[in-house]
């Protein structure tokens, strides 16, 4: 793409300068609405399996694997369109997503207390 001004062009512009301004405006056509915060976080994957989605790499899945439930926590990947579960991640067995639950109000606490700076041993 050249920058120098278009002999072709009456008002002798950049023939960029239009080029980008029109790549500009069919970025903002292209844009899908957004979306509301929470919106599209719980679904179904491909084998029925609910999720939760916590970020956009991350997700909690419920599934059974030889007749137990188990709870993953696992980055996920995108292959040919479809969202995937990644190696790194955890399987949790159904008590120890229980044992998670019981213990995540201290574990946020601790959490913010050190994010604010007051950390408690």
């Amino acid at each position: 793409m050249s920058k120098r001004p278009n002999d072709d062009d009456p008002n002798n512009e950049p023939a960029w300068r239009f080029e980008e301004e029109k790549t500009a405006q069919d970025k903002t056509e292209e844009k899908p609405p957004k979306k509301s915060r929470g919106e599209d976080r719980k679904g179904v994957d491909g084998e029925g399996n609910p999720f939760w989605t916590i970020s956009s790499t991350k997700r909690v899945t419920k599934r059974q694997y030889k007749g137990r439930t188990l709870v993953d926590i696992r980055e996920t990947y995108e292959k040919d369109g479809n969202i995937l579960p990644g190696r790194k991640g955890i399987s949790l067995t159904q008590e120890q997503i229980h044992a998670l639950g019981d213990t995540m109000a201290e574990i946020l606490e601790s959490v913010d207390a050190r994010d604010s700076g007051k950390d408690e041993e």
